[in-house]
């Protein structure tokens, strides 16, 4: 009987399931209807120590739906594949609806992304392939002269993806 009660609340499907537990309620919520988006480059030292080594760049209002569009996608995701990398995170979205503020940082080397919902760290999961070049593109556009980000290469057996965005 509980495990009915526990599916009859949940979400309709497996991919809102898995969105709600990587970002959570409030934080899906801000994603989904952002008041604005924005963009920081990083500098990770490891040990959970990354700051934003850039300032944040709003984003244009295309360049937010596009992004809120992406992380809200279910072939955005590659759900508890496990990866045996170490994540360097390198760049930043900031999502903010009122005093919410949502973080997601990205490793474009091992595609992995980490959420945090008002500075507090909640999870992470493997981003699809697919989605690199499309983040790459994004930041590269909110920072086109950055020499650090200008040098990444994504690497082509990571652009192979299962879930072929497209």
């Amino acid at each position: 009987m509980w495990i009915a009660l526990v599916m009859a609340a949940g979400p309709a499907n497996a991919s809102e399931w898995g969105l709600n537990e990587l970002y959570g309620p409030s934080a899906l919520a801000t994603i989904r209807h952002p008041e604005s988006v924005s963009a920081s480059l990083l500098k990770d030292r490891g040990n959970d120590k990354v700051k934003e080594r850039t300032r944040r760049v709003g984003l244009s209002a295309e360049l937010g739906r596009e992004a809120s569009k992406l992380l809200l996608s279910k072939k955005s995701y590659l759900w508890n594949m496990g990866n045996p990398c170490m994540p360097e995170y390198g760049a930043r979205l900031i999502f903010i609806r009122g005093k919410d503020e949502v973080w997601v940082d990205f490793c474009l080397k091992c595609n992995q992304l980490a959420v945090a919902e008002n500075s507090k760290s909640r999870n992470g999961e493997d981003f699809d392939p697919a989605v690199a070049p499309v983040l790459l593109k994004l930041f590269k556009a909110a920072f086109p002269k950055d020499r650090e980000l200008l040098r990444v290469r994504l690497r082509v057996q990571y652009l192979k993806s299962p879930n072929s965005l497209g």
